[in-house]
């Protein structure tokens, strides 16, 4: 891939955050989601590891080989689900749980989270209407404003 694609790719996903539902995620091909959901995964990954950095109090040179940031990247590697599934299983389990109607207003990063859940044997249901509730609460205010 070019990096003008990258860079227009990049600029579209940036440009449309905002709906980062199963809206988005309906309009773009197989390999705009895996693109997408890696990006998401590298995200967090960066974010834990400069939140780690930060916790810890560690230079880059010390990170490894400090107690602190051993005991959270040990924790982390653990429970980071989305290093825990293929992405084009992923892409499949997120399309999945798209098809039922009442998860379109879901954001991806949610329904990514409990993809991998679900295929680990989590009974995600009190999660997914929670979801669900909060979501609508967020529609209703953003409506009325109250």
């Amino acid at each position: 891939m070019n990096r003008i694609t990258v860079f227009i790719l990049l600029t579209i996903l940036a440009s449309t955050s905002h709906a980062s539902n199963g809206e988005f995620w309906g309009v773009i091909n197989e390999r705009e989601k895996s693109i997408y959901l890696a990006g998401l995964r590298d995200n967090f990954t960066t974010y834990y590891l400069l939140g780690v950095k930060e916790a810890c109090e560690v230079k880059d040179s010390d990170f490894l080989n400090n107690p602190c940031s051993k005991k959270a990247l040990s924790g982390f590697l653990h429970k980071n689900l989305l290093d825990s599934v293929n992405l084009l299983q992923l892409v499949k389990m997120v399309n999945s749980l798209y098809q039922d109607p009442f998860n379109t207003k879901l954001y991806i990063h949610d329904i990514a989270e409990l993809a991998i859940k679900k295929s680990q044997g989590i009974n995600i249901e009190k999660e997914l209407e929670s979801l669900r509730s909060s979501q609508a609460l967020a529609e209703n205010y953003s409506r009325t404003g109250r």
